[in-house]
């Protein structure tokens, strides 16, 4: 699942963050990007400190799920369940999600249950 800023860099599609310095950091899971310029972190994680004029394109990306014909904003996944989120009332006792906050529901699925649906908009920095 993703989810938040990625950037296209020399053809490939990473995950990016914005660093406390103001700057931008790109993050790779993969070993063979050290020969594009990242250096290692942690294990399995590389990082690439880059500046926007480096990067083809910024998009933000958001995965939603569809479930029973309603689209609901994904928490997270974990053990082939998918926690779904919901701030709307009338959908709750329709769908039997647990308040778990003033003005939240959430329910876990299993993640068969659901159809996922990742949406991409160009994004500025």
């Amino acid at each position: 699942m993703r989810s938040g800023l990625y950037a296209f860099f020399k053809g490939s599609e990473y995950r990016l963050i914005e660093i406390s310095d103001g700057g931008l950091e790109l993050i790779s899971n993969d070993s063979k990007d050290i020969d594009k310029g990242f250096s290692f972190y942690d294990e399995g994680v590389f990082v690439k400190k880059v500046v926007r004029e480096q990067l083809d394109q910024v998009c933000l990306i958001d995965t939603f799920a569809l479930y029973k014909g309603v689209k609901l904003k994904v928490g997270s996944m974990r053990n082939g369940k998918v926690l779904l989120g919901t701030s709307q009332l009338q959908l709750v006792e329709d769908l039997g999600f647990d308040r778990t906050d003033k003005y939240f529901y959430e329910k876990w699925v299993d993640i068969a249950e659901v159809q996922l649906i990742e949406e991409k908009q160009l994004a500025t920095i």
